[in-house]
């Protein structure tokens, strides 16, 4: 693996561990709130980060997508709450926010990635592999880690 997708991969890990701790011990109803002037839930966000890893990854790579992931189509971009998460969907998509990290390390140091298809984002950039891709990924997580917090003060 080259070190940039490691650092990539460990940054990655690490936002995510910390948004699983801050998120710890909220409620279903925190989890699931959607405040005034937000579009969704702590709970939508931990969820469509795992569905657009593995878009991103996987799918927009020409790969299979991985199996049980498409469970988490609801929570894609442009989506918003259908339903609040019972606990038990809460903890699937907590084990699945390490689980689908370790698998996309996995995956890529078995070369699965090697035939990326490039594909270009949002009409606007040019993701030419997975490295790219896995870019764009920490970026993103980044983003939804701010939302998050800011979705923590109005529901804590």
């Amino acid at each position: 693996m080259s070190n940039s997708l490691n650092k990539e991969i460990e940054l990655i890990r690490y936002v995510r561990s910390n948004m699983l701790k801050i998120t710890a011990g909220l409620t279903l109803e925190q989890l699931n709130k959607v405040p005034d002037k937000f579009s969704n839930s702590i709970a939508w966000n931990l969820a469509h980060l795992i569905i657009t890893q593995q878009n991103m990854a996987y799918k927009l790579g020409g790969l299979k997508e991985k199996q049980g992931i498409v469970w988490f189509a609801e929570f894609a971009s442009g989506t918003k709450p259908l339903r609040n998460l019972s606990y038990e969907d809460i903890g699937m998509v907590k084990r699945t926010l390490v689980t689908t990290i370790d698998g996309f390390e996995e995956d890529y140091n078995n070369g699965v990635f090697n035939h990326y298809s490039p594909w270009t984002l949002h009409g606007l950039m040019q993701v030419s592999g997975i490295e790219d891709a896995a870019r764009i990924t920490c970026v993103h997580e980044g983003r939804h880690y701010g939302v998050i917090t800011a979705l923590l003060k109005l529901v804590a």
